[in-house]
């Protein structure tokens, strides 16, 4: 039956449903962002100080030990309910909301959040954890499903990558990898909607979705395109036009101040010409960053509401219950409180700067400068853990370079990263394991690229290249 493009008294279509939706989308996830910050602040806090309490800092090098702790219990249950939060939150409600929406309901920040609550205890099940642990840390490395705030930004360290592309056999298990939970996540996306608006299990949630997804594979498909290119338009252009655009300006124009200035805002009666340039300058600065930012974010909010509004509409379509149209938006959804809170936003925003501007010393003024520290003697500058590294950079300014060292089989330091050479040189041995003088004859791979030949330090020659000019931190690695 041909569909009715007319809509009928009362109801509308589904873009302009979407357009009327747009804040109440805003209000609940500005909302529920605020009401996240006080359980992750206190979660993470205690998760850092459970941590810390066998002395020392938590590095690579000593993680096993908290696995055989009795520290780790502890931090795993606090971790599954600082997840729980952001997935009661985050995802779960805001499929409830979506689905009021499309259902002509008020949105209620508190009972879409108490309904994503509920929810959490469906996937209190071997399936369910799965779900939850694809969301938790699959979704941010292969980018496919739904993704939560805390872990959004996980990625592989660039060290791990490093060995992974080095190593033939560790490159094809993790393309495989990437590939199976893109397969996964692909024929799974419809798993919470089933379980949230059709009351099924996680199990019955994902054979109805691989249902749904063979199905209808060819519109869904190109449905996820189509709008997956749209949202990435939109956001870039808002990244462009509030964030890059503004602070390219700014840079131009900071050329001609001078930026190490200091501004004594008791003083405001005696400002010079210049004292007014700079004090414009850094009002504007903050302006641009704290606006830039916050409509960015404001951008992202609502394409990822309407991201997830269009993906119930697909379930729904899919599970044969698309109306014709759509009810309209009750109109007591407090629009003018909205738009009020916006201005409210806007308003503290323009003050901050203008804060800012004036006390600019006084709130970022430092006893110290911040201090960088190189990664492996010269981070990206330089070939790894190499005397080049810590003249790269003493060169750019570093306050340190950080090194790895192990210890030979005659009793002698070298610096390498890896428990053996196999990444670098080819040879599966480890430092241990060899002498000195067997070390001396291995020709290590340029990181950068370079192509060049390279030779394996030692500690005395990374001290005397440090000399005075640089700090060392100095990772033990093995047995030293």
């Amino acid at each position: 039956m041909k569909r009715n493009r007319k809509a009928d008294q009362g109801n509308i279509r589904f873009l302009k449903l979407a357009f009327e939706a747009l804040p109440e989308m805003w209000t609940f996830h500005l909302l529920s962002g605020l009401i996240l910050v006080v359980p992750t602040t206190l979660i993470t806090r205690l998760i850092s100080a459970v941590a810390s309490l066998g002395g020392g800092a938590l590095t690579s090098a000593n993680i096993s030990r908290l696995f055989l702790n009795w520290r780790f219990p502890i931090i795993l249950v606090l971790a599954i309910i600082l997840v729980a939060l952001y997935v009661a939150i985050e995802l779960l409600a805001q499929i409830h909301m979506t689905a009021d929406i499309l259902e002509g309901k008020p949105v209620s920040i508190f009972r879409e959040i108490g309904a994503g609550f509920r929810s959490v205890k469906s996937f209190f099940c071997l399936a369910g954890a799965l779900i939850l642990l694809y969301v938790f840390i699959a979704v941010p490395i292969c980018g496919v499903g739904f993704s939560i705030g805390l872990t959004s930004s996980f990625r592989i360290p660039n060290f791990i990558m490093d060995v992974i592309w080095a190593t033939p056999l560790y490159t094809v298990i993790y393309i495989a990898a990437i590939i199976f939970l893109v397969w996964f996540g692909y024929r799974s996306m419809f798993a919470f909607h089933a379980v949230l608006l059709d009351d099924m299990s996680p199990s019955e949630g994902k054979r109805l979705s691989r249902k749904i997804v063979k199905e209808n594979w060819k519109e869904l498909l190109g449905g996820l395109i189509k709008v997956v290119i749209i949202i990435t338009l939109i956001t870039t252009a808002a990244s462009a036009l509030f964030n890059i655009l503004p602070i390219t300006l700014l840079g131009l124009r900071g050329e001609e101040l001078p930026i190490p200035y200091y501004i004594d805002p008791a003083q405001l009666a005696v400002f010079d010409e210049l004292d007014a340039a700079v004090v414009r300058y850094r009002i504007m600065c903050a302006l641009f960053v704290l606006m830039g930012a916050y409509l960015v974010s404001v951008v992202n909010m609502l394409c990822g509401g309407y991201f997830m509004l269009r993906f119930t509409r697909w379930y729904l379509a899919f599970t044969g219950r698309e109306p014709e149209s759509w009810p309209e938006r009750p109109k007591e959804s407090g629009y003018s409180r909205k738009v009020f809170l916006v201005v409210a936003i806007l308003a503290g925003i323009a003050v901050a700067s203008v804060v800012i501007g004036f006390g600019y010393n006084q709130i970022f003024g430092r006893e110290e400068p911040v201090r960088i520290v190189a990664h492996r003697a010269g981070g990206y500058l330089a070939p790894e853990n190499s005397t080049e590294g810590v003249y790269a950079a003493i060169e750019h300014g570093c306050y340190a370079s950080e090194i790895d060292v192990q210890r030979t089989a005659d009793g002698y330091y070298i610096i390498n990263h890896d428990k053996n050479f196999k990444r670098l040189a080819g040879i599966a041995r480890a430092p241990k394991d060899m002498t000195l003088d067997e070390i001396r004859q291995l020709e290590l791979r340029d990181t950068t690229g370079s192509g060049k030949v390279l030779r394996v330090p030692t500690l005395s020659e990374i001290l005397e290249a440090a000399g005075k000019e640089v700090t060392l931190f100095i990772e033990l690695k093995g047995t030293t």
